[in-house]
Parts: structure tokens; C-alpha cells; sequence
């Protein structure tokens, strides 16, 4: 989750907003889906950024490749208003039997 909110900072224009919204839901299925909220409505080259893996043995790594070699399935969506009206982005993580089961 750091590196989603890490990347929002980054590519978020300055003065464009004051809050990163972060949301996390759990299913019934141990899944959590992890959102992080961007005003920015497109993300330009997001398959190629998803494919990427460092070349190089001293390459550093990014944000959307650490999230997925921790196994986190990533997406993204378009957020809009009551009225339809595009207010950004929500990059997704969805990661799979990572929640415990607890027993009242």
C-alpha cells in the first residue's frame, strides 16, 4: 500500500490536491481490495508499468512492481461524481487470502 500512495504523491501535480484518499475493503473471501484515489482521471502507459521488472541487477524498483511481487492483482478506474463527472483515478490492489479469519 505504501507504493500506491507513494506513486500518487509522485504523479499528483503540485496544488492539484491536498489529500490522497485511501480505502480498504475485505470480502468474504479473505480478499483485500486496497484503492488509492488520484485526481488524475488517466494513467498513461499503465500495462507497460504493470509488465515492467528491473533489467538490471542494480535497477531500482517501482512502486507498481513491488505491489505485484507481493502478489497484489493491479487495476485502475476511473472515479466519478453523482452526476457522472470524471474526478480521477482509483489505482487498485487486489490481494487474495491475505486477511485471517476471526472467530467471535
Amino acid at each position: 500500500m505504501e507504493k500506491l500512495v507513494d506513486n500518487a504523491v509522485k504523479h499528483t501535480p503540485v496544488g492539484e490536491t491536498d489529500k490522497i484518499p485511501v480505502h480498504l475493503y475485505v470480502d468474504s473471501d479473505s480478499q483485500l481490495l486496497v484503492e488509492v484515489d488520484d485526481p488524475m482521471p488517466e494513467f498513461p502507459g499503465f500495462a507497460v508499468a504493470v509488465a515492467w521488472h528491473p533489467a538490471k541487477e542494480n535497477e531500482k524498483p517501482r512502486g507498481l512492481w513491488r505491489a505485484r511481487e507481493c502478489g497484489a492483482g493491479l487495476a485502475f478506474r476511473r472515479r466519478r461524481d453523482a452526476n457522472g463527472l470524471v474526478m480521477g483515478k482509483a489505482v487498485q490492489a487486489l490481494l487474495t487470502g491475505v486477511v485471517p479469519e476471526v472467530s467471535a
